[in-house]
Parts: C-alpha cells; sequence; structure tokens
C-alpha cells in the first residue's frame, strides 16, 4: 500500500473522509468546548512548560512548539482537538487500501472504529495532548499498512519512529493492526504473508532500539523514570503474566462499568474468530486457523509493549490498540463471512459500538461543563479564604487533606455513566499536587510551597467544634495551612 496524496484521492476517498469527520465533530464537540482542564492542562496553562520531551516524546514538544510559535505554551484549545478531529478521517484511507474495501459504508464504519471506543475519550478530554495521541495513533497505523518492500520498509519504519517519540503506547496500535493484515492475508492465501510480518516485526526491533538510542539526547523526568523500566531480569515471565494479567484486568474493569459496551467489543473481537475457527473445522485448511491465531495475538497487542515493563501504566489513555483491535476484528469478519447475515451482524456490532461512543461523549460533556461550573463558582472563594488563613498566620507551605467530592448533580451523572470515572477521574479539586495547581489556577497565592507534614492527629486537632459545614475547612498551625475535607477527619465528624 502507498499512502495517497491530496490528489490521488477519489470522490469515494473524500466522501469518507468527510463523512468521519462529519461524525467525530458531531460526536466530540460536547468535549471541546466546556474548557476543563485535565492534570497536566493545569501545569501547562498556569507554568508554560513543554516538557513532553522528558517523558520520552520530543516530537510532541515539535508539534506544539509549530501550534504555539515557539512561545510558552498556553491554552489554544480548542485547536488541537480539532485537528484531532480533522486527523481521524485520514485512518479511513490507510485502511481502504491495505485491505482492499471497495464498500464505502464498510470502510467509513472501519476508519471510525479506529477512535470510535470510549477509552480514547480520555485521550481527546486533553486540551494540550489530545492532537499528539491522535497523530501518534495514526502514524503507527500507516506504519502498519505501509508495505514491506524496499523503500516502503524505510517509509514505515520512519512513520513508526515518529510515532514512537510522539507517543509510546500509540505503538500497540502497529502491532494490532499488522497483525490483523497477516490475518487478511491469511483468508486471501497471500503467500507473502509470512516475509510481511516477520519484516513488520523487525521495523519494530529496529524502531525501539533507535528511540532508546534518542533517549541519550535528552533527560528523562521523573515521571519517565518511573516507568520505562523493564521487568526484572531475574523472574521475566513472572512479570510478563503479571503484567498481562492486570492490563486486562484494568481494561475489563473499565469496559465493565458499561455492560452494552463490553457485550458489543467481545462480540466484535470474538465472532471473526469462533468464524475462522468454523472454517477451519469444515475444510482443515491451515490458513483459517493462522488467521485466528493471529486475531488472538492482536488482542494480546492492545496492552502491547507495557507486558515488558517494570510499572506500567494502565489507564483508559492507554489502550490505543483497541480501537484497532475492534476495526481489524471486523475486517476480517466482512471478508470470512459468505452470507449476508453475517456481515450484517458485523455492521450491526460496529454501529452498536459507535452508537455508545456517541452517547458516552455527551455524558462526558455535560459532566466536563458542571465540573467547569462547579470549579468557577466554588473554587475562588475556597482560594481566597486559603490566603487570608495563610496571611494571618504568616504560613508558607499548603496542604491538602482529604478528597472533595462532586456535588449531586455530578455524583448522578457519574451513577447514570460509570465509565466516566474511569475516562475523566478528576474530581474538582484533585487530592495532591494537581489540586494545588487547580487552586493556583483560581487566584491562590503561588508563594505558598506545596507540602507539609502530614501528620493527621494535629491537622484534625486544629478543627472547630463544628466542623464542614462549608464542605471543607481552612486551618493553620502557624507553619502549613491546610485544606480540610471531611473524609480527610471523618473522627471529628463522628465526635461531633
Amino acid at each position: 500500500m502507498h499512502i495517497p496524496g491530496p490528489s490521488q484521492l477519489d470522490r469515494d476517498d473524500w466522501n469518507i473522509y468527510l463523512s468521519i469527520t462529519v461524525f467525530f465533530l458531531i460526536c466530540l464537540a460536547p468535549i471541546m468546548f466546556p474548557g476543563h482542564y485535565l492534570y497536566d492542562d493545569v501545569g501547562r496553562s498556569i507554568e508554560g512548560y513543554y516538557d513532553w520531551t522528558a517523558n520520552g516524546r520530543p516530537f510532541s514538544d515539535l508539534i506544539y512548539f509549530v501550534l504555539m510559535r515557539g512561545s510558552a505554551t498556553h491554552d489554544i484549545a480548542p485547536l488541537p482537538q480539532l485537528l484531532s478531529v480533522l486527523s481521524i478521517g485520514a485512518a479511513a484511507l490507510f485502511l481502504r487500501r491495505a485491505f482492499r474495501e471497495e464498500s464505502t459504508l464498510n470502510v467509513f464504519l472501519l476508519g471510525s472504529m479506529v477512535f470510535a471506543v470510549p477509552t480514547y475519550l480520555e485521550n481527546f478530554s486533553y486540551n494540550y495532548d489530545s492532537f499528539s495521541y491522535t497523530i501518534s495513533a495514526l502514524l503507527a497505523l500507516a506504519a502498519a499498512c505501509v508495505g514491506v518492500n524496499g523503500w516502503k520498509l524505510v517509509l514505515s519504519a520512519t512513520l513508526l519512529l515518529l510515532s514512537l517519540l510522539t507517543y509510546q503506547a500509540a505503538i500497540n496500535v502497529y502491532f494490532v493492526a499488522s497483525l490483523g493484515l497477516f490475518a487478511f492475508y491469511s483468508v486471501e492465501h497471500n503467500s507473502t504473508r509470512y516475509t510481511f510480518i516477520l519484516r513488520k516485526t523487525a521495523v519494530a526491533a529496529v524502531c525501539l532500539v533507535f528511540y532508546l538510542a534518542t533517549s541519550f539526547f535528552y533527560p528523562y523526568g521523573n515521571y519517565e523514570k518511573q516507568h520505562n523500566g523493564l521487568v526484572s531480569l531475574s523472574h521475566p515471565v513472572a512479570g510478563i503474566l503479571r503484567n498481562i494479567r492486570e492490563g486486562f484486568s484494568q481494561l475489563y474493569s473499565t469496559l465493565a462499568l458499561d455492560p452494552v459496551l463490553l457485550i458489543i467489543v467481545i462480540a466484535v473481537i470474538a465472532f471473526p474468530v469462533l468464524a475462522l475457527l468454523a472454517i477451519f473445522a469444515g475444510t482443515r485448511r491451515r490458513s483459517p486457523l493462522e488467521a485466528a491465531l493471529a486475531l488472538l495475538f492482536a488482542i494480546l497487542a492492545i496492552i502491547g509493549v507495557q507486558i515488558v515493563l517494570k510499572s506500567p501504566v494502565w489507564h483508559a489513555r492507554t489502550y490505543l490498540g483497541l480501537g484497532a483491535a475492534c476495526t481489524i476484528s471486523t475486517v476480517i469478519s466482512l471478508r470470512v463471512c459468505q452470507g449476508q447475515v453475517g456481515r450484517s451482524f458485523a455492521r450491526i456490532l460496529a454501529l452498536g459500538l459507535m452508537f455508545c461512543f456517541l452517547t458516552t461523549t455527551y455524558s462526558l460533556g455535560a459532566f466536563l461543563k458542571n465540573v467547569r461550573l462547579y470549579q468557577q463558582s466554588a473554587v475562588p472563594p475556597m482560594a481566597a479564604k486559603i490566603n487570608r488563613v495563610a496571611a494571618s498566620s504568616h504560613a508558607s507551605v499548603f496542604a491538602i487533606w482529604g478528597q472533595e467530592h462532586f456535588p449531586t448533580n455530578m455524583q448522578m451523572t457519574l451513577k447514570a455513566v460509570p465509565i466516566l470515572s474511569e475516562i475523566n477521574n478528576g474530581d474538582p479539586i484533585y487530592n495532591g499536587w494537581w489540586g494545588y495547581k487547580t487552586l493556583v489556577q483560581y487566584g491562590l497565592n503561588q508563594s505558598l510551597i506545596f507540602g507539609g507534614k502530614k501528620d493527621w492527629s494535629e491537622v484534625c486537632r486544629l478543627l472547630p467544634a463544628h466542623p464542614f459545614s462549608s464542605g471543607y475547612e481552612v486551618v493553620s498551625n502557624g507553619k502549613t495551612v491546610f485544606l480540610v475535607f471531611p473524609d480527610g477527619c471523618p473522627q471529628s465528624i463522628a465526635e461531633n
């Protein structure tokens, strides 16, 4: 497959691209405009740092350096998210040529499914990182879809290396798509399928070596140091099996929060495997069994390189391979099902997945809007009170005890759509450093040093006789000013 330029796109290409762009614009618009800051967004919006390179993502630094015209990072939302929406349609163009799919409906479904999974919504929720997450997955998908002969092999390696330098977990998309193409070639009885998968594996190995080599040219940050180590060489198998268990356990726990979504995802992935095994049982040909095994390995590739890490990160945003796995499973279903009923069932499952995505995005959009409104009304008075207590007590250190909880309307949303707690799980005031930065965003004196001695008994003894009438208390011991929430000192509630 070659990557088509704009002049090589036919009318069907443009129709598919525009249809996918409109679909995702409709789906994701509610998340683009609330202006909610998620984790790193808070720090970057206040302090103006890039710092993706310290996390092993120098190409992300370059992307945002260009978008922000070389100045300090500042909020340009929703531009990164809008660029993500405009980029997503490219997935369909790669897949159409790689899998030689002629049906525009099928290509629309396949191109959409790469990103139309609720786990992607955490990636998209970041005001700053959303575009780099999206482009890294597209680069990995393109690297898998490009051929393995001559200069195409070099192009594949270049695209994959750029993907790694943008967001490391996106390499899982490459593994999933490559295994999907091997399964497709097995179904098509393509004799070059073994050469294809061997060369794709070699490309991944070379890129990982080059990626590790680039790390000598920039310093690692604390986050990267914490998570980039490999499993113990003395017990590698035990470490890998532990990671597989934990990775799929977390993925299952996330999807199980939406039982309908879980059933659809399992059906999408299991349907082609069962169909291939049925063909193998009836014909005893080796190729259907090869394709089924490739799809099973593609499921494992959803967590991909994380299985060899000492301390892998299991968040919704790290499962970028899930959408790719659903896509290649649907490709094989459409190819191996001989009757119209089987192909229609595959399309219905794809539409069901997209419907779950659509409804979840609107729930998340309303939720983020309410979080933002609550922060704008409740956090400035909180920050002002902390400043007053710190000034009157001459405290120079600030600490947060306990966790603020969502107001009732937001609690109802989380109860009705619990998967949102995994997609975007930050309370209005995060516990710890992110909470400190959120308060700074709304007026907290930045000269206060975040920290404080963790002496719970001392903090709780400082509370008034009838605490938490306003939902929180601000107290000081002369050195540290404490923002205390009810669950930080539950014994005080019991005593009063």
